[in-house]
Order: C-alpha cells, then structure tokens, then sequence
C-alpha cells in the first residue's frame, strides 16, 4: 500500500467524522427552531450535553484514523526500507552489469569470428555453384553449423534481454520510489487542508450561536434559509460520505495490493538472482562452444584434409603376376578364356554379347559407357564382374542411390564442420590408378599399372545426368588433354573441393585416365529413370531380354585366376582405323542412314559417327562376318533407339524410312535384328526393345 493510500483513509476518516458533527449540529438546529421556547430551553442543556459527548466521540475516532495513519506511516518506512534492500543488492550488482559491456564486445567478437567463418563458407559455396553444384551435401554439414550458430546467437540475444529486463526492472522501482515520496507530500498538504477547513468550520458555529442569541426571528429567517442550503450540502455530504466509503475500499484493495506487490517484488528479486545464477552459467557454456567452435574453425593442414582421400580402395594380391597378352593374337586368347570362365562359372552369354561388350569398353575414349539393360536376374552385372576376373582387370562396384543428384556422391564432399574430404572408394581408387600422380610410401604399382573396370550397379535408379554428366564431360576432354603433368591435364580434371586454400596450397584434382573404363546397369521398370539422349550418345547401350531357360540353382564361386592384364597391353589391342575396303563400305552406310534420319529429323552427329567407326575398327578380326556383326550392333546401339517414337500417323515419311533402315537390316544379314526390328515397327509408334540372342546360347 502507498503512502498517499494510507494518508487518504486518515483523512477521510476524519473528513467523515467532522462533517457527521456538522450536520448532526445543523440538524438539531433545525429542530430546535421548530420547537417551541419552553420545550427547546428545557432540553437544550441535554442536547448540548449530547452532542458535545459526540463530539468528543468524533475527536475519539479521528485520534484512532491519526493513529492508523501513523501505522501506515510505520509500514511506508518498512517499504523504504525494503526499498533501500533493493537499491543496495543493485549496487551490490553493479559490477555485474557493469561487466555486461565487456560480454558484450566478446560476443561482438564472436560474432565477428563467425562473419569470417561465413564469408569463406559464401566463397565455398560459389565455388561449388560454379562447378554445377557439386556441394550439395557440403552445404546441408554447413546449414548444421549455421543452426549451430543460430543457437549462440539465440544465446546472447537471451542474455542482453535479461540484462534490459534487469535495468528495466530497476528504472521502475526508481520510478515507484519517487511516486511514494510525492504521495506522501500530497497527502501532508490534503491533511493540512482539512485541518483549516475543519477550523473555519468550529468558527461558523460559534458565529451562528452567537447569531441564534441576538435575534431569534433573524436566526429563524437565516436557518430556514441555511435550511436550504444544508440540505443541498446534506445531499453533497451523503454522496462524499458514499465516495469516501468506495475509497476506503479502494485503499483497503491498494494496500492489499501493495502487500502482494511486495510479496511479488521479493519473488522476483529471488527469481532474478537465480536468473544472474544461470545467465553465468549459460555465459560460461557459451565461451566454451565459441572456443571449441574456433578450434573447429581452424583450417587444418592439406595432409590432413586428405587423409580419406588417400587411403587405398584397391588392393591386390601377393601372388598375382602380369599377364602377357599383347596385340592380337593375345586378345583372342584372353576372350576364349573369358568365355571359358563363364562356364565354369554357370554363367552363359552369346557370343556376340561378349563381343559387343569388349568392343564396347575398347571406345571408351569416344563411347566412355557401356550400359547393361534389360529385366532384373538376367546377369547384367555378372558379365562385367566375370569378364574383369577372367582378364584380370581391377573391378570396383558402385551401388548408386536413388538420393544421388550431384557429382559428390559419386566422389565425395568436403565435410566443412570436420574439415575433412569424405571421399568415396570410387574416389580413392581413381586416385590410385593415376599414373601420373607420385607413389606414396608402400604403395603397390601392380594396381595402376592394370586396368580398372568401374561398375555402376542400377545407374538409373537416379537421374544419371545429376551425378554423372561432369564425368562424362570430363572423360571426352582427355582426348584433347592428353595425359601429360602440369596445367595440360586441367581441362580433363574434376577439382575436389577442399575447403579454402592458403597461399602455398594448390587445388587437388582427380584425373581419370584411359586405364579406367566405366559400365552401367539398369533395370527398365516403373522404379527407373529413362536415359537421356545425351548420355545415349555418348554410350553403348546392350540390352538383355528374357533367359531362353531359367536355371534353378544358384552358379559356384570359382576363385579368380591369379594375373593381372598390363594397361600396355590392353593398349595393344586397340586399332584406330579400318581396312581400306571396309572404310569405304562404312563411310557409305553411314552416309545412307544419316540421310534417312534428315528425313524424319532425326540425323546424328560427329560423335556418333566417330564413335560407330572405332567400333566396327575394334570388333574382333578373327569373328566370321566382323564388319557385318559390328555395324549391327551399332545399328542395334545407336541408329535404332532413335527412331523411338516415330508415328506412322503423323509423319508421312516414317514408312518410306522404316522399310530403308530394314532393307539395310537385311543385308547385314542379322537375322534376329530383323526380326526384332520387325517386330518394333508393327505397331503404329515405333517402340525399341532391342534384340534378344539369348535364345541362342549353348
């Protein structure tokens, strides 16, 4: 309760107590105007003596409202007091706000530690928008840090509002403080007031006795006119006595009020103390996760960022020993083992399916990816395993990922909270089979000096344009980089990011050289992505239909054979140009099919016809009818699923065209070709499904 509260129940209490006087004064004197003398005279003594002892009960009630005021006067010192406590623990903690400063600037610090941390991560990540988004997952360990940082930030932000919430806390118990001491002031000069009003009013009626003794008529004429007036003043008084009473009850709830805000203002003084208690403790935790954030932020050396990204992928063993296989004669050996091994493996496949997937991986520098397609369980991905064993060839399988949309799945990222490059075993291995790259310690040179066979299990369960068209790209340039040292290989190189580069550190880049060739499967369902014809261009597409016989049991493991093939020789086995007859035959075919294609709008390039030429130069020479068979498989590959879609409805020259492409068909003499393109030409859209020579194995 408030001193001006205390002070306005004293002063209505005696207000209420001197006004009762007056009128209970006025009123007899009405009634004794309307009396008679005799009976007036007679009990006038007895009223006199009435009224002064209520009078005297009146000076009674205001001495026990003054008393009452002084209690409160008592509990408006306790409050001082109290507030005295309060303004001495501020000052007690002071120098706690004081310090609040100094928080302030290392938080600023902080801050501005964490702005730096993020202008590289904006470097960082322009970097990577710049090579075609290739931290994609980069960026989501960097969203971590940034919550990480939103955290601290929320930190601080909590700690400067309980600071203003403290000064704010402070400024109105100031602000409190004064209102008491202009109350008190108020309520002394209101009782100095009513004490000169209630002096004026002993004098009125001394003054109107002494009236009533001059003159009788006078005193009536006067107090019936006073009659008037007093009873508008009665009425007055009656509704002052009512507001006095309702501010009473006003004061009566201030105080209790005021009693509950003290026992509220002593809670929350606890409350805060136990505040400044944690608000120390979260500072402390705070300090701690910015010293351990700028530990992390430390760039740590380049050795260190590769660690992953040199450890070995590939491995082999002790005893294997280079297989000499060198020019033709050793390329045919090595095929007839090859298929050999597939039957001991229980494993069959046509020989012209083997043919075409050797032919196949021999382009790898214009066709840098062979595909595998067909239904699942038909042993797309054990021709490839079988055929690297049977050679000798290192074999890496690469399970793709439905989530893969960016290069760095297929590499890895740089981990920008760890400071680490996550690197994949197609990374680690692709590091190892440069050739050009200087030997760590106790490296094996057997691994490089082979070949490598890079399978990509289910390759369309993503888009493989997200995660595989920089490679692809980068694979066509090594034709024009060469594989020379120094800045001639860059155009062919995908750069590892690495986070940001200090002045002595160059950029790591991953170069992918002839001795590595890539293949793919994919299932055609509806879980699977289409290829696009970018990368059917820029590949050679096998396709497996149904098994001409379903085998119940499952084929033995049969241990590798213990040789590696040499990438020299490997090298051996390729040829750059046909025959001179056979040139010609192919320049004219493929003049002819171009031809066709214009007609429809759907002609080739320079790609495609360079790649069908190192095909058909490359088949094996020892295969009866090896230009025939090649220039199939490349109608089969590349010209074919062309002509998907093609309406005989809506374009009047796809009959004319079709009845061309199968004239061609026909004089290559592949019989299942011709059927199977027989067969895709039925229906009114042309609808590809390649040719089945399953049915033909042994």
């Amino acid at each position: 309760m408030s001193d001006f509260s205390i002070w306005g129940i004293g002063v209505a209490a005696g207000t209420a107590a001197t006004i009762a006087a007056v009128v209970v004064f006025a009123w007899y004197s009405y009634l004794k105007s309307r009396l008679p003398l005799a009976v007036y005279y007679k009990d006038l003594e007895s009223r006199v003596s009435d009224l002064k002892a209520k009078v005297a009960d009146l000076v009674t009630e205001v001495e026990r409202h003054r008393q009452e005021v002084g209690n409160l006067l008592q509990e408006k010192m306790t409050l001082e007091a109290e507030i005295g406590d309060a303004r001495a623990w501020l000052d007690k903690n002071r120098v706690m706000l004081e310090q609040l400063p100094a928080k302030r600037a290392e938080i600023a610090e902080t801050e501005e530690k964490l702005r730096r941390v993020r202008q590289e991560w904006l470097q960082a990540q322009a970097q990577r928008l710049d090579e075609e988004e290739k931290g994609a997952t980069a960026r989501r360990e960097v969203e971590r840090a940034q919550t990480e940082i939103a955290e601290l930030k929320t930190y601080r932000d909590r700690l400067a509002d309980r600071v203003a919430a403290l000064q704010q806390q402070q400024r109105q118990l100031e602000v409190q403080v004064g209102k008491l001491e202009l109350d008190t002031q108020k309520a002394a000069d209101q009782l100095e007031r009513l004490r000169a009003e209630l002096a004026r009013e002993e004098k009125r009626l001394a003054s109107l006795e002494a009236e009533y003794k001059r003159t009788r008529a006078e005193q009536l004429e006067r107090l019936q006119a006073e009659l008037a007036r007093e009873e508008k003043r009665l009425s007055a008084i009656q509704e002052e006595s009512k507001r006095a009473k309702a501010e009473q009850r006003e004061a009566d709830l201030a105080r209790a009020e005021a009693s509950a805000k003290k026992d509220s203002l002593l809670r929350e003084i606890a409350l805060k103390e136990r505040d400044l208690g944690r608000l120390q403790r979260e500072h402390e935790t705070l300090s701690k996760k910015v010293e351990h954030f700028e530990q992390m932020v430390r760039a740590p050396s380049m050795a260190e960022r590769l660690e992953d990204f040199t450890k070995p992928a590939i491995a082999v063993r002790s005893n294997i020993q280079p297989l000499n296989a060198t020019g033709d004669g050793g390329e045919r050996v090595r095929l007839e083992e090859c298929a050999r091994y597939f039957e001991r493996n229980k494993y069959k496949f046509h020989a012209r399916t083997l043919s075409a997937f050797h032919t196949s991986l021999k382009t790898a520098d214009i066709s840098p990816l062979v595909v595998l397609a067909g239904i699942s369980g038909t042993g797309k991905s054990q021709l490839p395993r079988l055929y690297a064993e049977a050679l000798g060839i290192h074999f890496l399988n690469v399970a793709v990922q439905p989530r893969w949309d960016a290069p760095q799945d297929l590499f890895g990222f740089y981990n920008y909270m760890e400071h680490r490059y996550k690197a994949t075993e197609l990374a680690r291995a692709l590091r190892q089979m440069d050739v050009r790259r200087a030997l760590d310690a106790g490296e094996d040179t057997r691994v490089r000096d082979g070949v490598l066979l890079v399978l990509l299990d289910e390759m369309n369960l993503a888009r493989v344009e997200y995660y595989f068209s920089e490679l692809l790209s980068k694979l066509e340039m090594r034709n024009v980089a060469g594989t020379g040292d120094g800045q001639g290989r860059h155009p062919s190189a995908i750069e590892i990011d690495v986070g940001s580069l200090g002045e002595d550190d160059q950029p790591e880049r991953l170069f992918v050289g002839h001795n590595v060739l890539f293949a793919g499967t994919m299932n055609e369902d509806e879980t699977t992505q289409a290829l696009s014809d970018k990368v059917i261009d820029r590949s050679n597409v096998l396709r497996f239909g149904k098994p001409g016989h379903l085998q119940k049991d499952k084929p033995p493991m049969v241990p590798p054979p213990d040789y590696y093939l040499r990438h020299e020789d490997w090298e051996s086995w390729l040829r750059p140009d046909l025959p001179a007859g056979e040139a010609d035959e192919f320049g004219r075919i493929c003049g002819s099919l171009n031809a066709m294609l214009a007609r429809i709008h759907r002609p080739f390039g320079h790609r495609v016809h360079q790649a069908m030429y190192r095909y058909a130069a490359n088949y094996p020479r020892w295969v009866d009818g090896c230009f025939r068979c090649a220039m199939a498989d490349q109608l089969e590959q590349k010209i074919i699923p062309r002509l998907r879609g093609l309406s005989r409805d809506t374009d009047e020259k796809a009959e004319e065209v079709l009845d061309e492409i199968g004239g061609l068909i026909n004089d290559l003499g592949d019989a299942d070709l011709t059927n199977a393109f027989g067969a895709a030409r039925e229906r009114t859209v042309f609808q590809w499904a390649g040719v089945n020579r399953q049915e033909k194995q042994a």
